[in-house]
């Protein structure tokens, strides 16, 4: 019998010891590296099951959960790592909180449109919709001006046309920037693509038997080894991803084709906006796609310069709507503008929230001041 647990505990010891040496090497492996973190093994914003930023919705694969708040975490990207808090308000996006439908007399309102890219992988002061406000005011104090963030992580054009007239144009804005097309591109090139991208998207799916989501999200946060052992189990043997893209996500066509085919809904959806905006009396500034080009990998963000900014030129021409053109005007060569390809560093935000300001003002597409 003792020699029985001799050897339980011989085994016990030794797993102790290889976790434990394990632990070490992660966690040494973490502060060197300069794309690998902790968090980069860690279920992605929303999946802690008492942080969950989205639910199901009537219309849409997911949305936001109103009046949900994600403390300050470190995200990591290929470029750098961020720090991120997160607030949905009552209306069920990011920004402050007790905001009406009807606008008061005086207030000038914008509503930004997109994915991730406006939603913002920053703090909730740091997304360049919070920056952009502040630079209007800065340049307009005689006017009261409200910039609301209506970008949703990997809403695609489809979307954005839902959250616009199910939810934009209930607040009466002025201007709809358009800041759209990244996603887009990620799912072109379906074989019989639909006008309603149901052929890729369906609802929003939670992965409730993987092993992270037994685990406390406490724990998983600071165990390096339990945090990488987990994701490798539910992701290599389990078959489970946590990010939301793949929850929603029905095939295997990103970044595969590389081809246009199913551009002509991505048209279409930014026609029908500008048009919805018109109806309801606002004016639409559209903005092509500014982008990292990595010299050694050159897709998704070639896709986007010679795909995605030509239809959004040409609907914008064809609409007689504005356009920005950040691709243009803002160099695309330099890294500290980006975190990846698509997603923009801090001082990337503010460049691009002082560009649209500086269209805004020169444009006029604001109303002027009252006498």
């Amino acid at each position: 019998m003792s020699r029985r647990w001799g050897r339980i505990a011989l085994v016990a010891a030794s797993v102790v010891f290889s976790f434990c040496l394990a632990e070490g090497g992660l966690r040494v492996w973490f502060a060197i590296s300069p794309r690998w973190k902790i968090t980069s093994f860690l279920p992605p914003e929303g999946w802690d099951p008492d942080e969950q930023l989205y639910r199901d919705h009537p219309f849409l694969p997911y949305s936001l959960r109103e009046g949900t708040h994600q403390g300050l975490r470190e995200v990591a990207y290929p470029f750098g790592t961020v720090q991120r808090d997160v607030s949905i308000n009552e209306y069920g996006f990011r920004g402050e909180t007790g905001i009406s439908y009807a606008k008061p007399s005086g207030e000038i309102r914008i509503v930004c449109l997109g994915g991730s890219t406006v939603y913002g992988v920053g703090r909730d002061t740091m997304t360049w919709p919070a920056i952009l406000e502040r630079e209007l005011r800065a340049a307009r104090p005689d006017a009261r001006i409200r910039v609301l963030n209506l970008g949703v992580s990997n809403f695609t054009s489809h979307m954005d046309l839902v959250q616009w007239v199910l939810k934009g144009v209930a607040f009466h804005p002025d201007l709809v920037l358009v800041y759209s097309g990244a996603n887009d591109l990620v799912i072109l090139g379906a074989t019989d693509p639909r006008s309603d991208a149901s052929d890729v998207f369906h609802d929003l799916r939670r992965s409730e038997g993987g092993l992270q989501r037994r685990i406390p999200f406490a724990l998983l946060r600071r165990s390096a080894a339990l945090a990488v052992v987990s994701r490798v189990i539910d992701r290599e043997v389990l078959g489970i991803e946590y990010d939301l893209f793949s929850s929603i996500y029905l095939g295997e066509r990103a970044h595969s084709t590389r081809t246009d085919a199913g551009i002509e809904f991505f048209e279409s959806n930014l026609r029908s906006i500008s048009g919805a905006a018109r109806a309801h009396g606002a004016r639409v500034l559209f903005s092509t796609l500014h982008v990292y080009v990595d010299p050694r990998d050159t897709w998704p963000a070639q896709g986007a310069l010679s795909i995605i900014n030509p239809t959004i030129r040409r609907v914008a021409q064809e609409e007689g709507d504005s356009i920005a053109e950040p691709d243009r005007e803002i160099p695309l060569d330099d890294r500290s503008l980006h975190l990846d390809w698509a997603h923009f560093s801090d001082r990337g935000r503010e460049r691009l929230a002082r560009y649209f300001a500086e269209i805004i003002l020169r444009k006029k597409l604001l109303p002027p001041p009252r006498n």
